[in-house]
Protein backbone atom coordinates (compact mmCIF):
# COMPACT_ATOMS: atom_id res chain seq x y z
CA UNK A 1 0.00 0.00 0.00
CA UNK A 2 1.13 3.45 -0.77
CA UNK A 3 0.56 6.28 1.25
CA UNK A 4 -2.51 8.72 0.09
CA UNK A 5 0.12 11.44 -0.35
CA UNK A 6 1.97 9.17 -3.02
CA UNK A 7 2.96 10.96 -6.73
CA UNK A 8 0.40 9.40 -8.99
CA UNK A 9 2.05 10.83 -12.00
CA UNK A 10 5.34 9.07 -11.68
CA UNK A 11 6.58 6.49 -13.52
CA UNK A 12 8.61 5.14 -10.59
CA UNK A 13 5.55 4.83 -8.42
CA UNK A 14 3.79 2.94 -11.05
CA UNK A 15 6.46 0.61 -11.63
CA UNK A 16 6.92 0.42 -8.04
CA UNK A 17 2.97 -0.41 -7.74
CA UNK A 18 3.18 -2.78 -10.72
CA UNK A 19 5.83 -4.95 -9.58
CA UNK A 20 3.98 -5.16 -5.77
CA UNK A 21 1.22 -6.40 -7.12
CA UNK A 22 2.89 -9.36 -9.43
CA UNK A 23 5.01 -9.94 -6.18
CA UNK A 24 2.16 -10.44 -4.80
CA UNK A 25 0.63 -13.23 -6.69
CA UNK A 26 1.28 -16.89 -6.20
CA UNK A 27 4.67 -17.50 -8.42
CA UNK A 28 2.38 -20.35 -10.22
CA UNK A 29 0.17 -17.23 -11.22
CA UNK A 30 2.73 -15.32 -12.49
CA UNK A 31 3.55 -17.10 -15.83
CA UNK A 32 0.52 -15.54 -17.52
CA UNK A 33 -0.44 -11.91 -17.04
CA UNK A 34 -2.36 -9.30 -17.92
CA UNK A 35 -2.28 -6.00 -16.72
CA UNK A 36 -4.57 -2.93 -16.72
CA UNK A 37 -3.46 0.51 -16.35
CA UNK A 38 -5.43 3.69 -16.62
CA UNK A 39 -4.24 7.02 -18.58
CA UNK A 40 -2.68 8.29 -15.10
CA UNK A 41 -0.51 5.46 -15.45
CA UNK A 42 0.87 5.08 -19.27
CA UNK A 43 4.63 5.89 -19.39
CA UNK A 44 7.13 4.85 -22.02
CA UNK A 45 9.15 3.81 -18.77
CA UNK A 46 6.17 1.21 -17.60
CA UNK A 47 5.25 0.21 -21.32
CA UNK A 48 9.08 -0.50 -21.48
CA UNK A 49 9.51 -2.64 -18.12
CA UNK A 50 5.87 -4.91 -18.81
CA UNK A 51 7.82 -5.36 -22.53
CA UNK A 52 10.71 -6.82 -19.99
CA UNK A 53 8.83 -8.56 -17.32
CA UNK A 54 6.80 -10.64 -20.58
CA UNK A 55 10.10 -12.29 -21.61
CA UNK A 56 9.89 -16.02 -21.78
CA UNK A 57 8.98 -17.89 -19.80
CA UNK A 58 6.67 -15.17 -18.38
CA UNK A 59 3.42 -13.89 -21.02
CA UNK A 60 2.60 -10.41 -20.05
CA UNK A 61 0.05 -8.46 -21.78
CA UNK A 62 -0.95 -4.85 -21.07
CA UNK A 63 -4.25 -2.57 -21.63
CA UNK A 64 -2.96 0.90 -20.57
CA UNK A 65 -4.59 4.07 -21.05
CA UNK A 66 -2.87 6.37 -23.79
CA UNK A 67 -3.38 10.34 -23.96
CA UNK A 68 -5.22 11.39 -27.18
CA UNK A 69 -2.78 14.25 -28.02
CA UNK A 70 -2.25 16.30 -31.47
CA UNK A 71 -1.12 12.96 -33.71
CA UNK A 72 -4.06 10.88 -32.05
CA UNK A 73 -6.99 13.34 -32.60
CA UNK A 74 -5.37 14.39 -36.37
CA UNK A 75 -5.78 10.29 -36.82
CA UNK A 76 -8.96 9.86 -35.12
CA UNK A 77 -10.13 12.82 -37.93
CA UNK A 78 -8.96 10.60 -40.53
CA UNK A 79 -10.85 7.46 -39.66
CA UNK A 80 -13.43 6.49 -41.89
CA UNK A 81 -17.05 6.33 -40.58
CA UNK A 82 -17.16 2.34 -41.77
CA UNK A 83 -14.15 1.75 -40.13
CA UNK A 84 -15.99 1.90 -36.76
CA UNK A 85 -17.26 -1.24 -35.69
CA UNK A 86 -19.87 -1.61 -32.98
CA UNK A 87 -18.42 -2.03 -29.39
CA UNK A 88 -19.33 -5.33 -27.76
CA UNK A 89 -19.92 -6.11 -24.10
CA UNK A 90 -18.57 -9.11 -21.87
CA UNK A 91 -21.84 -11.21 -23.34
CA UNK A 92 -20.64 -10.60 -27.17
CA UNK A 93 -23.81 -8.09 -27.68
CA UNK A 94 -23.30 -4.49 -28.50
CA UNK A 95 -23.17 -1.55 -25.87
CA UNK A 96 -26.43 -0.12 -26.14
CA UNK A 97 -28.18 2.56 -23.90
CA UNK A 98 -31.92 2.87 -23.39
CA UNK A 99 -32.65 6.68 -24.65
CA UNK A 100 -35.28 9.28 -23.89
CA UNK A 101 -33.38 12.25 -25.82
CA UNK A 102 -34.22 13.61 -29.42
CA UNK A 103 -31.90 10.98 -30.74
CA UNK A 104 -34.32 8.05 -30.13
CA UNK A 105 -37.46 7.28 -30.20
CA UNK A 106 -38.16 7.23 -25.67
CA UNK A 107 -37.07 3.72 -24.63
CA UNK A 108 -35.23 2.48 -27.80
CA UNK A 109 -31.90 0.78 -27.82
CA UNK A 110 -29.46 3.03 -29.34
CA UNK A 111 -25.48 1.73 -30.33
CA UNK A 112 -23.29 3.61 -27.87
CA UNK A 113 -20.13 3.02 -28.72
CA UNK A 114 -17.66 1.89 -31.48
CA UNK A 115 -13.65 0.77 -31.22
CA UNK A 116 -11.10 1.39 -34.29
CA UNK A 117 -7.47 0.75 -34.59
CA UNK A 118 -5.85 3.70 -34.81
CA UNK A 119 -1.63 1.82 -35.17
CA UNK A 120 -1.30 2.01 -38.94
CA UNK A 121 -2.76 5.60 -38.84
CA UNK A 122 0.13 6.69 -36.16
CA UNK A 123 2.73 4.75 -38.24
CA UNK A 124 1.94 6.63 -40.74
CA UNK A 125 1.30 10.18 -39.77
CA UNK A 126 1.59 12.01 -42.86
CA UNK A 127 -0.23 10.24 -45.03
CA UNK A 128 2.39 8.89 -47.24
CA UNK A 129 3.94 5.92 -46.09
CA UNK A 130 6.81 7.78 -44.73
CA UNK A 131 9.49 6.27 -41.89
CA UNK A 132 10.24 9.30 -40.98
CA UNK A 133 6.62 9.97 -39.74
CA UNK A 134 6.20 7.17 -37.74
CA UNK A 135 4.34 8.83 -34.55
CA UNK A 136 5.15 5.00 -32.59
CA UNK A 137 9.06 5.07 -33.61
CA UNK A 138 10.93 3.68 -30.22
CA UNK A 139 7.71 1.83 -28.96
CA UNK A 140 7.76 -1.74 -28.86
CA UNK A 141 6.83 -2.94 -32.33
CA UNK A 142 4.15 -5.14 -31.17
CA UNK A 143 2.44 -1.94 -29.53
CA UNK A 144 -0.99 -1.01 -30.90
CA UNK A 145 -3.35 1.80 -30.42
CA UNK A 146 -7.11 1.27 -29.90
CA UNK A 147 -9.59 4.14 -29.39
CA UNK A 148 -13.08 3.78 -28.43
CA UNK A 149 -15.83 6.23 -29.21
CA UNK A 150 -19.20 6.72 -27.24
CA UNK A 151 -22.01 8.93 -26.73
CA UNK A 152 -21.84 10.63 -23.53
CA UNK A 153 -24.48 10.50 -20.93
CA UNK A 154 -26.41 13.60 -20.33
CA UNK A 155 -24.23 16.25 -18.18
CA UNK A 156 -20.79 14.80 -19.13
CA UNK A 157 -18.02 17.30 -19.16
CA UNK A 158 -16.44 16.82 -22.66
CA UNK A 159 -13.07 18.10 -24.11
CA UNK A 160 -12.76 20.61 -26.68
CA UNK A 161 -12.49 17.18 -29.00
CA UNK A 162 -15.61 15.33 -27.93
CA UNK A 163 -17.58 18.89 -28.47
CA UNK A 164 -16.65 18.25 -32.11
CA UNK A 165 -18.75 15.96 -32.85
CA UNK A 166 -20.75 14.53 -30.05
CA UNK A 167 -18.50 11.44 -29.19
CA UNK A 168 -16.39 10.93 -26.50
CA UNK A 169 -12.87 9.41 -27.34
CA UNK A 170 -10.98 7.32 -24.98
CA UNK A 171 -7.65 5.59 -26.19
CA UNK A 172 -5.42 2.79 -24.87
CA UNK A 173 -2.27 0.86 -25.73
CA UNK A 174 -2.05 -3.24 -25.63
CA UNK A 175 0.33 -5.85 -26.90
CA UNK A 176 -2.38 -8.90 -26.69
CA UNK A 177 -2.58 -10.56 -30.03
CA UNK A 178 -5.54 -9.89 -32.47
CA UNK A 179 -8.79 -12.35 -32.25
CA UNK A 180 -10.61 -12.46 -34.96
CA UNK A 181 -14.02 -13.55 -34.32
CA UNK A 182 -14.93 -17.15 -35.30
CA UNK A 183 -16.56 -17.78 -38.05
CA UNK A 184 -19.16 -20.28 -39.05
CA UNK A 185 -18.48 -22.62 -41.94
CA UNK A 186 -21.25 -22.73 -44.81
CA UNK A 187 -23.77 -25.48 -45.07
Amino acid sequence: MRPGSAGSKTAAHHLEVTEGAIGQLPARHRRRLLVTVDGAGASHDLIDRLEALGRRPRQVGYSVGWEAAERERTAIARVPEHAWQVAIDAAGRPRTRTTHTDRAKDGQEIETAHVVELTGLLRDTDGHTNPDSDALAGWPPALRIYCRRERPHPGAQLSLLDHADGWRYQLWCTNMPICRPATTPPG
